[in-house]
């Protein structure tokens, strides 16, 4: 019971990273537009302080990104870990590893939310 809890919780918030990651998504390629089209209009000049601005953001968004792969990566390994030991019949070692890669994967989400809320910033910046 304990372990359907956790895998649960690990679905649910995995949900949750898939929902921020499209948004994400659809927020790059609305920043890659509103650019191509300035440029195509020759207004990149001037609003050059909004792009260098977004130029940093982005550099800010490619930080969080490497920490989120990592945190991703971690719960794979984890959930690998969980399913061996419960094959060998380590259900409070399986249990303590499912209960870390939540853990994890909570850290992914979080590194998720502060990127979108990045998007927020360089979407308010180049309206």
């Amino acid at each position: 019971d304990e372990s359907a809890q956790t895998r649960q919780e690990l679905e649910t918030t995995g949900n949750e990273i898939s929902r921020i990651k499209d948004e994400n998504k659809t927020a790059s390629t609305k920043c890659r537009e509103i650019r191509k089209a300035q440029k195509e209009a020759g207004q990149l000049k001037e609003n050059k302080d909004a792009w260098k601005q977004v130029k940093e953001l982005k550099n800010d968004i490619t930080g969080m990104q490497v920490s989120y792969a990592y945190a991703s990566g971690q719960v794979r390994l984890l959930k690998a870990q969980a399913r061996a030991d419960a094959a060998e019949g380590r259900y409070d070692e399986a249990l303590a590893k499912l209960d870390q890669a939540l853990d994890q994967k909570k850290e992914a989400l979080n590194y998720m939310e502060q990127i979108q809320n990045i998007w927020d910033q360089i979407d308010q910046l180049i309206q």
